[in-house]
């Protein structure tokens, strides 16, 4: 019995060591990369200042604001013109399963708009290796005629359209 109590404290203990070293080191490297955190007013104008320079397909209209909690978040710096970029990317991705087949103009137009992601910071920046790669695996079916990456992405992650 006393063993399995000091079995019990050790293991605290160490989970609690782990636990504290995992707070300082996330709170070390926030510090030291000098990252600061937005509120949602900041966030939502990040948000509308990438709106400026993201052109969204015919008929297709912005949301009326960023998405996310407007009281109790706090979002890292650039999460407003990456939530921009991802709406836009959504919408051009829905715009070429739209037209792919019927419109070859339209269908060239969105592929161009979809293949400028590699330029944004929601590719570049804010997606991991394995997002980027699926992407450009995607992309380059799309390219191709092949619908089902594109289809399947936006099935899985792109929000409702406003």
């Amino acid at each position: 019995m006393r063993f399995h109590t000091r079995s019990r404290q050790l293991c605290a203990l160490g989970s609690a060591v782990v636990l504290a070293a995992t707070v300082a080191g996330c709170q070390a490297a926030a510090a030291s990369s000098g990252q600061d955190f937005l509120d949602y007013p900041a966030k939502n104008a990040e948000y509308q200042a990438a709106q400026r320079l993201l052109t969204l397909p015919v008929g297709v209209r912005w949301p009326g604001g960023a998405p996310g909690d407007q009281k109790n978040s706090s979002y890292e710096r650039g999460a407003g013109a990456s939530d921009a970029e991802w709406y836009w990317f959504c919408s051009w991705s829905r715009e070429w399963l739209a037209q792919h087949g019927k419109d070859p103009a339209r269908t060239q137009q969105a592929m161009h708009q979809l293949l400028t992601v590699k330029d944004k910071r929601l590719y570049s920046v804010a997606s991991a290796p394995e997002t980027r790669t699926a992407t450009d695996g995607y992309l380059r079916k799309a390219e191709l005629g092949d619908p089902s990456g594109l289809d399947r992405d936006v099935a899985l992650n792109c929000p409702t359209p406003a």
